[in-house]
């Protein structure tokens, strides 16, 4: 390891960098920044067209103070917009308040190597065993300069299970603005992690997912709700408004959606991706398939051939075998 780098590094993230303005603070109308072309972020990096009108987006929402989805098709980059935006108030605006990121597991490489290609903000990982989270308040959070405490990070990275158990940690800042990665896990405004995020102080919010709705329109109400509660405090009331019963009513919800929520999808935006094309290709059962395949419907002969309106869920359950069949028959127990 290279200590020299690392200690420079160290150093950097010491430096005091304050914010010349108050945490709820917007510029005027006459300073909005669009881009008109993409800024040549660190190593060279540009975004392309549809991701700077992303970033445009983004940026217009936070100076309305309206907390938004970003919906785009997966692969479109809604992290690369994201951090582009985080890094745009800090440059253009010199809005420096601590920015929290919330991401499942999976991702949360992704998101270091996003923030360290494209920009120079101090990003903290929260993230490890309870000792090393101690250590990382202690040592991390926070240094004492005379009788000032100097933030020692721009963005802290964590994800949803560490920011359930790390409240106590977490909940000392107020943050600027919060993106929530994978944010349809919000669907159930109930859970733990809903609670355990919405007690976070959060000026802004930036809800990311690819499916703002698998289910029905509860689910989002219920990001909505998390992004402003006030607004959208009676899912009842919610539902009863946008009946989604004719064309009428689904026009009275997408007027509702056009400030809050940004999706574009692939074809629509990104030329360069060819079109995707599905190949079926047919695998017979092998003997112990078949023998296992035969036996589950044996086993569930009765409900089968009784109306399947009475059994719900047990043919449910009865498909769920057949399918781990035809996948593995190991996979049965």
């Amino acid at each position: 390891m290279n200590y020299t780098n690392e200690l420079q590094k160290y150093r950097e993230r010491k430096k005091m960098r304050h914010s010349k303005y108050p945490i709820d603070w917007r510029p005027d109308k006459s300073k909005q920044a669009k881009y008109t072309e993409s800024p040549v972020y660190k190593n060279g990096n540009r975004l392309r067209t549809y991701q700077l009108e992303g970033v445009n987006w983004l940026i217009n929402r936070w100076y309305w103070k309206t907390s938004c989805i970003m919906a785009d098709e997966m692969g479109l980059g809604k992290t690369v917009q994201s951090v582009c935006f985080v890094d745009c108030l800090s440059t253009e605006f010199q809005y420096n308040h601590p920015v929290i990121v919330i991401a499942p597991l999976s991702t949360l490489v992704h998101w270091e190597r996003e923030f360290k290609a494209w920009t120079d903000l101090r990003v903290l990982t929260y993230h490890g065993t309870v000792a090393g989270r101690e250590m990382l308040a202690e040592y991390e959070f926070t240094n004492k300069t005379g009788n000032i405490n100097v933030r020692l990070f721009d963005v802290i990275l964590t994800t949803y299970e560490m920011a359930m158990s790390g409240m106590d940690h977490l909940s000392q800042f107020e943050y600027s603005v919060g993106i929530v990665d994978e944010a349809h896990r919000l669907k159930n405004p109930k859970s733990k992690a809903a609670r355990s995020l919405n007690s976070l102080k959060i000026n802004h919010k930036v809800l990311l997912t690819g499916t703002p709705i698998q289910n029905n329109l509860s689910e989002l109400w219920a990001l909505f709700n998390f992004m402003d509660s006030s607004k959208f405090s009676s899912l009842s009331d919610f539902l009863e408004e946008y009946k989604l019963n004719d064309i009428k009513d689904v026009e009275k919800l997408q007027e509702l959606l056009k400030p809050l929520m940004l999706r574009r999808m692939k074809e629509d935006v990104e030329t360069t991706i060819p079109q995707k094309e599905e190949t079926i290709i047919e695998v017979e059962l092998t003997i112990a398939q078949k023998r296992y395949y035969r036996a589950i419907l044996e086993k569930n002969f009765e409900f089968l051939v009784d109306s399947a309106k009475k059994n719900v869920p047990n043919l449910i359950n009865a498909m769920m075998e057949l399918r781990k069949c035809c996948i593995h028959p190991y996979l049965l127990k």
